[in-house]
């Protein structure tokens, strides 16, 4: 004789669909709910009880007043997850209140992406846990956040990019809707000792190639097949202290090969964006440099001609500098240290002017003589780099090249490499 089985009811209430299952009644959550569950019961007339595993992952039993069913799901729902009732709230989901944060921000395209996929490493890490709204964190939920990525042996500075997009989140939400987000990042703090150890490493530190190395990496970059692309981003880096950034950006008409000067300044037209103020400047070039831009064939577009992201370009300059040298540890961007570190470490012998230093490279004044009373109009610095930065590089490389017999005492160009791939 066949069985019959009678078919299962299942009820829509609100987020929720509910089967009854004897004397209780399981919830599944559907849309932005998907993915959790609990079951409710009535133990007395208007007195419910829910069963279930929190946004923490904590078993949990409430109870609660009720007076039917549908009510008593958005009763159990909203003492398990924290949910929000209330028609006038925004319940943004993770996703839409970092991109509104996001969008509010006025950083540059790339700083934007970078916070967009830092945002979708905590929508990862909350999805995990089952948090989907953003009035569902808490500043506990940031702070754990926070410690897993010091328990994966992150540093402080990671660790706190990371962090940076949550941060904007919490207070663009709580400034536009204060009577229903508060800004739960307003507390938290980077722990002092977060990531450290307070154990002597030699290779613990900023890593720095010295005016030499530069030399010989140069020297050696010639006959790599990327010659074309690295050496002119090298020059900019290593002699001039370019950021990497600032390097890849620099375009052609940035750069007068009479005045044997370039400029560091915004390009609209390609929503590109420096810094700060003070990265905006006019520098001379040491002749070295100079010298492999005048030898440069094409003078169009970009001055490094790379179209990738710097990202991609970091890639391929760190693996040359692997070949050139397997125990070379420094990362790319810090391939603009080696003027900064021979000023400071020589100031006295060398005659180096720090602070004039720091501002040729873009960094901005630290006292308040530096700021308000230093003579700093942006066309009588030209001559000032010229005179207390560029020429003593100029000397320090001329020295270097007559000590050692530098095979860089030749202009470093890049027409034989590109005549030689002609000739292919």
């Amino acid at each position: 004789m066949r069985s019959l089985k009678k078919e299962k009811e299942i009820l829509v209430i609100g987020s929720w669909g509910v089967e009854r299952r004897g004397n209780t009644w399981k919830a599944k959550g559907r849309g932005r709910q998907t993915g959790r569950q609990f079951t409710v019961w009535e133990e007395a007339t208007g007195k419910w009880r829910v069963s279930g595993t929190n946004s923490e992952g904590s078993r949990r039993r409430e109870r609660f007043l009720a007076t039917d069913l549908a009510e008593a799901i958005q009763q159990g729902g909203n003492a398990l997850y924290q949910l929000c009732t209330d028609p006038d709230h925004p319940q943004l989901d993770l996703a839409a209140a970092f991109e509104k944060a996001i969008l509010s921000t006025g950083g540059s395209k790339e700083y934007k992406e970078n916070l967009r996929r830092f945002a979708g490493y905590f929508c990862d890490w909350a999805e995990e846990r089952g948090i989907v709204l953003w009035h569902e964190i808490r500043f506990e939920h940031v702070r754990d956040y926070m410690q897993a990525g010091f328990n994966r042996g992150l540093k402080s500075k990671t660790v706190s990019c990371y962090l940076e997009p949550v941060r904007i989140a919490s207070r663009f939400l709580a400034a536009n809707w204060p009577d229903h987000y508060r800004d739960i990042c307003s507390a938290l703090r980077m722990p002092a000792n977060a990531g450290k150890d307070r154990l002597y490493r030699g290779e613990d530190g900023n890593p720095v190639l010295s005016f030499e190395e530069v030399l010989d990496f140069l020297d050696w970059l010639r006959c790599y097949p990327s010659a074309d692309v690295l050496i002119p981003a090298v020059l900019l880096q290593g002699i001039c202290g370019l950021q990497l950034r600032e390097a890849l950006r620099l375009r052609w008409f940035d750069v007068n090969l009479v005045t044997r000067t370039i400029t560091i300044q915004d390009h609209p037209e390609y929503g590109e964006r420096v810094k700060n103020e003070y990265r905006v400047r006019r520098i001379p070039l040491p002749v070295l440099v100079w010298q492999g831009l005048e030898a440069m064939q094409s003078r169009t577009g970009k001055v490094v001609p790379y179209e990738e992201n710097d990202k991609a370009f970091g890639k391929l300059l760190k693996y040359a500098l692997l070949k050139w040298n397997p125990r070379c540890d420094i990362a790319p961007k810090d391939l603009r240290n080696t003027l900064q570190t021979r000023a400071m470490e020589h100031a006295i012998d060398e005659g180096w002017n720090r602070y004039l230093v720091d501002r040729y490279v873009g960094h901005a004044p630290e006292t308040i003589a530096e700021r308000h009373y230093f003579g700093d109009k942006r066309s009588r610095m030209v001559d000032v780099f010229r005179e207390h930065v560029s020429t003593k590089i100029d000397a320090l490389i001329e020295r270097i090249q007559e000590e050692k017999g530098h095979k860089t005492a030749q202009p470093i160009s890049i027409v034989p490499f590109l005549e030689a791939s002609e000739r292919k």
